[in-house]
């Protein structure tokens, strides 16, 4: 019973930890669309690090260096820029 009920907490878990993650997906690609309508609009838009790196085309993790996992992700294609990680 106490292995079931251990299964099963994890399985609740897991669940809730997929759904924020759907809902933070969700946000993040709204406020994306508004920074892109923002910036057609022709007001400035700032990026910092991680941001400065999302306003390009895209960010490639091609050996997983940042992300744990060889990746290639779509940037908000308002700079020309790509960025690749590399191993330091």
């Amino acid at each position: 019973r106490d292995a079931a009920a251990a299964l099963r907490a994890k399985a609740d878990e897991a669940m809730e930890a997929a759904r924020r993650a759907s809902q933070t997906a969700r946000l993040n690609a709204a406020e994306a669309a508004k920074a892109v309508k923002l910036a057609a609009q022709g007001t400035p838009v700032l990026g910092v690090c991680g941001g400065y790196q999302m306003l390009g085309h895209t960010l490639a993790d091609p050996n997983g260096e940042e992300s744990g996992t060889p990746c290639t992700l779509r940037g908000l294609a308002l700079l020309p820029t790509d960025t690749v990680f590399n191993a330091e």
